[in-house]
């Protein structure tokens, strides 16, 4: 099994079920009868997609690797509007969702050779051309996981990036963090100010972070935290329908042996 196949099995953190209400009210729900798409790229048992979008009243498309939770998905969302592939494998169109929960694994790549990056920067990074214009990534990570080349991406590629804090630390440890960016397509910043602004970024991450591990007085709470996701008492974000694409493609980019063996059985043709 390929490293990074083995750990996105292991590295799968849900987000906690009581913890979904806060990240759902951050957006206006879709108004309308024909709901864009949303995609969980590394959907789990497909908890999270189920819960945001309904609250959203988006048509739900999830991604996951492991089988027993493939399963789980196809259950709730329907063999259509589910696979069962690697994240960075499977073939969909630009522009084609209007929102995107990522909650990639926590680890790092060691597929890149020297240079180690971490799962949530690869999965960051592949994001961006599935959305449509002005749609928006809502990213689940530690705030330690913003580095340099985590944010060199967000701020490139977003028109707007707010992060709010969960209410307790993950597993009593880490300050999990939502990152709501709206996708910017065209008109991108140059390098000196994606060097600049990703460098004031990484610094608060890591002013949060010491915070969080208790290098800091938790008895304050000062100015560069984040924002506490449990304190947002209205939606701030407006889900867009407009710069989707017309053509949808959405089929795995992995022929299995099970797939092969389906289409041989249905239409006497081999994959």
């Amino acid at each position: 099994m390929a490293f990074f196949e083995s750990t996105a099995k292991g590295g799968f953190y849900p987000i906690e079920t009581e913890w979904l209400p806060f990240i759902a009210n951050l957006f206006v729900p879709f108004a309308g009868d024909n709901s864009p798409r949303m995609l969980d790229g590394s959907a789990g048992e497909g908890e999270a997609l189920a819960y945001l979008s309904n609250a959203w009243n988006l048509k739900p498309y999830a991604n996951e690797l492991d089988s027993q939770r493939y399963e789980a998905c196809v259950a709730k969302f329907g063999q259509a509007n589910t696979l069962n592939d690697d994240y960075f494998k499977f073939r969909v169109s630009m522009n084609s969702f209007a929102v995107q929960l990522l909650n990639p694994p926590y680890d790092v790549d060691n597929l890149t050779g020297r240079q180690q990056v971490r799962l949530e920067t690869r999965f960051l990074r592949g994001s961006w051309y599935m959305l449509a214009q002005g749609g928006y990534n809502v990213v689940v990570v530690y705030t330690n996981h913003i580095d340099e080349r985590f944010a060199m991406s967000l701020v490139r590629m977003s028109e707007s990036v707010d992060i709010y804090r969960m209410p307790e630390l993950h597993l009593d440890r880490y300050m999990q963090i939502v990152i709501v960016a709206k996708a910017r397509k065209g008109s991108y910043p140059s390098d000196e100010e994606v060097i600049q602004d990703a460098a004031v970024l990484v610094e608060r991450a890591r002013l949060n972070c010491e915070w969080a591990r208790g290098f800091s007085d938790k008895g304050s709470e000062p100015d560069y935290l984040w924002e506490r996701i449990d304190t947002v008492s209205e939606p701030r974000y407006k889900i867009p329908n407009a710069g989707l694409s017309a053509k949808f493609v959405w089929k795995p980019g992995t022929i299995t042996d099970d797939m092969r063996i389906e289409s041989a059985n249905r239409t006497g043709a081999h994959l």
